[in-house]
């Protein structure tokens, strides 16, 4: 009889050690060892990400991600970096520059309305020449 209640204790022991384990969620993906760039009011800075369903579904630190989360696939990025959010790699940002440099002529109505925003940004941006659109 005592075999037995031992057998029970250490059964109702070892079942409640592995039962207060937390289970990791699965997730598609997890970056590590990353410099992830986020775009809270702090602007932090990630080590890691877990990423499913092409959400991201937390940051933090690769050992606080591996241990939340269970991935199909993992990927250590070696210190490159990241910047999630971008959905468009493509931009116009030199045409978008130049634009600033010249007067914008978009919506005037008549000769004057065009003349007034010439000299106003010849005030403001003085140069040998304008260009205008």
């Amino acid at each position: 009889m005592r075999i037995i209640i031992r057998y029970l204790l250490l059964l109702t022991i070892f079942l409640g050690l592995f039962s207060c384990r937390e289970s990791k969620e699965n997730v598609d993906l997890i970056i590590t060892d990353a410099k992830i760039s986020s775009v809270d009011a702090e602007f932090s800075v990630f080590e890691a990400m877990a990423i499913k369903d092409g959400k991201i579904v937390a940051t933090g630190g690769s050992t606080e991600i591996m241990q939340s989360f269970a991935a199909t696939s993992t990927q250590s990025l070696k210190g490159a970096h990241v910047y999630p959010g971008f959905n468009d790699a493509h931009a116009h940002f030199v045409g978008y520059a130049r634009g600033l440099r010249k007067v914008n002529l978009m919506g005037t109505r008549s000769w004057a309305d065009a003349l007034a925003r010439v000299v106003d940004f010849q005030n403001k941006y003085p140069s040998d020449y304008i260009i205008g659109r």
